[in-house]
């Protein structure tokens, strides 16, 4: 959490002294109305990208399909709208480069193999944990014996 933080904060100094320089060499008025459009933009894209996406997984799913490529799809629309949201020109950059086909297809690959070795670690955490094998606390309270033919009776 601090590492994003910190990588946002520079971000922000950074796109700031752009904003500064951009607004001496175009002028202030054409960088108001360059931010303004793009705020507009992705809000546009979240609202239409958010129905639409909720429309092809309502048909997939009706295909008896798993909408995950849709998911992620539109995962990323919505990250490359809250990016033309924020106001900057570095902000701006990667949300249209978010956008561009190829890209998409570069970070959902890279989505999903994150996603895949996360689940599979959390599977194999929650295996070890639950496992009666001699690392684990349980097996202590494990306690062996045989049974003979007259132990059960009392007395």
């Amino acid at each position: 959490m601090r590492r994003v933080l910190i990588l946002f904060l520079i971000i922000f100094i950074i796109d700031l002294y752009m904003m500064i320089n951009a607004s001496a060499a175009i002028g202030l008025s054409l960088l108001a109305l360059w931010l303004f459009l793009s705020s507009c933009f992705g809000i546009y894209l979240i609202r239409k990208q958010g129905l639409r996406a909720v429309m092809l997984a309502r048909q997939t799913i009706e295909k008896r399909e798993l909408p995950e490529n849709i998911i992620f799809r539109s995962m990323l629309a919505f990250f490359s709208g809250v990016l033309l949201i924020i106001p900057g020109l570095i902000t701006d950059f990667f949300g249209l480069v978010f956008l561009m086909p190829n890209v998409k297809s570069v970070f959902i690959a890279l989505i999903r193999r994150k996603l895949s070795m996360w689940v599979t670690s959390l599977f194999n955490a929650t295996l070890t944990k639950n496992s009666f094998s001699s690392r684990s606390p349980i097996s202590s309270k494990v306690i062996e014996g045989e049974l003979a033919e007259g132990d059960d009776k009392p007395g």
